[in-house]
């Protein structure tokens, strides 16, 4: 048993499927938020991982591309040629090979954002992912939350860390993201969708009784108030005194070494070995391409195809392209969605 798992847990496994899910296992164990998410081991009874955050610090991004970069050199050691199947190989390979070149630009990018920065993700996190079906489940709710304020530090943090190597977000940004924030703390801890959602799942509950549920609620009312708003309080008070003097550019090219830092992301998000400016070019002749067919179309059925922007914004407000504004009317916008889902069906 010894020699079968020593290698396993700590050396070159003896079996390369061995090896795949150590891997794997230990990235989800790493990110309990995943694990949430994913709810491969909660089945077994296993719910260790549910009053946990995901690690935001510094630190954490570290770790991570070091753990990618010890597991590449230990699968390349493994005979790809002796492999009745390489493909598991081939994508895990390209995985870790892609994790440890980014290495160099792991720190270049927005961990608060407008899009699914960490201050909206988390939220919806706990409303849409963390499940709550018993008590154990509220109780970790109550837990979960209590961690914003750690979770707030490390991105702030990290956001520090960034800004020393001259990474920062356009004021475009910083102003979006602030609006978010402060309309999200805005209503009364009771108000607070945070406070709705869990009240409303509470009441579904059958193994917990009123009184038990008055003091959970009151539990969450104090972490909003004493723990999650502060946390909001102090991006937002970060961001505000950034956001008069944040650059307006958008692009990441005014990054530090970003133009080899588009290129990576080019190819990690598409794997195209084509240049940014080969695919660019791709791009306009493609839009040229496909301009010039729906002229030809428009100037067959009569419309004016000198302001393409115009003549389509004209052709969206024609009566014969649009669902009557009618109960029948949006029963027939319903139908018709429904034919699509059978069809994807």
């Amino acid at each position: 048993l010894a020699i079968f798992a020593v290698p396993t847990i700590w050396g070159k496994p003896w079996s390369i499927n061995h090896f795949y899910t150590r891997v794997f296992l230990e990235y989800v164990l790493g990110h309990p938020q995943l694990l949430s998410w994913l709810r491969i081991v909660e089945p077994m009874g296993l719910e260790f991982h549910n009053d946990d955050l995901d690690d935001f610090s510094v630190e954490a991004t570290r770790r991570e591309l070091a753990r990618a970069e010890r597991n590449l050199e230990m699968l390349r050691r493994y005979d790809r040629d002796r492999l009745r199947d390489p493909l598991s190989y081939d994508v895990l390979e390209w995985f870790l090979a892609d994790a440890v070149e980014g290495g160099r630009w792991a720190f270049h990018d927005y961990p608060v954002n407008q899009l699914f920065g960490v201050q909206s993700e988390l939220p919806d996190f706990m409303i849409n992912t963390h499940r709550i079906d018993k008590a154990k489940d509220a109780r970790n709710y109550l837990k979960r939350l209590s961690r914003f304020g750690t979770a707030f530090d490390q991105v702030l943090a990290s956001v520090r860390h960034r800004e020393e190597m001259g990474i920062g977000p356009p004021r475009f940004v910083m102003t979006r993201v602030l609006e978010e924030m402060r309309g999200f703390i805005a209503p009364k801890p009771r108000d607070h969708v945070l406070y709705t959602h869990f009240r409303e799942r509470l009441e579904e509950l059958e193994d917990m009784d009123e009184a038990e549920r008055a003091a959970m609620r009151e539990e969450l009312r104090g972490i909003l108030e004493d723990i999650v708003y502060p946390a909001y309080s102090r991006l937002i008070d970060h961001y505000a005194a950034l956001e008069p003097d944040a650059s307006t550019d958008d692009g990441v090219w005014k990054l530090p070494d970003g133009e080899a830092f588009y290129a990576h992301r080019l190819r990690s998000e598409t794997s195209t070995d084509l240049s940014p400016e080969e695919v660019h070019r791709i791009g306009l002749r493609e839009v040229g391409r496909i301009q010039g067919e729906m002229r030809t179309i428009l100037a067959s059925e009569g419309y004016p195809t000198d302001d393409l922007g115009a003549t389509m914004k004209a052709l969206n407000a024609e009566p014969r392209f649009l669902y009557p504004d009618t109960d029948e009317g949006r029963q027939a916008l319903l139908d018709d969605f429904q034919t699509i889902i059978d069809s994807i069906d």
